[in-house]
């Protein structure tokens, strides 16, 4: 790899950095608003307040997010990588989600074989792609 490969290969992994800590912190963010939001008394109707721990596990699937995002304008095209980024925070989403709504594991169990067949369809049959 020449000088000038290095400086951009060192570019980008900067850059995807910097966007991981911004999905990160946004993240960040928005379950400190949600918590604000609940001791100023303002009802979110969506969140069983017993389970708030499960936002901890939304801010899981940010670094998927970000990686996806990066991924997606380094190549301008929705590739295996992007597509397996999207599946990776889709699956941590919906953990957190299912703690927060109190919804039942055993009503949406099936749910993982979908995203676990989206995961190898995001794959393309190849992991090497997904580094």
């Amino acid at each position: 790899m020449n000088e000038i490969q290095a400086s951009a290969a060192d570019s980008t992994s900067r850059r995807g950095s910097r966007t991981g800590s911004i999905v990160t912190g946004a993240a960040a963010i928005a379950i400190g608003l949600v918590f604000l939001a609940d001791n100023f008394g303002i009802d979110l109707p969506l969140f069983d307040w017993h389970n708030w721990w499960a936002l901890f596990i939304l801010l899981g699937a940010a670094p998927s997010v970000a990686r996806g995002f990066d991924r997606y304008r380094q190549v301008g095209t929705i590739d295996a990588q992007v597509a397996h980024a999207a599946v990776s925070a889709l699956a941590i989403a919906t953990v957190a989600l299912i703690f927060l709504l109190d919804a039942s594991f055993a009503q949406w169990w099936p749910i993982f074989l979908v995203i676990g067949g989206l995961s190898m369809l995001a794959s393309g049959g190849s992991r090497k792609d997904c580094a």
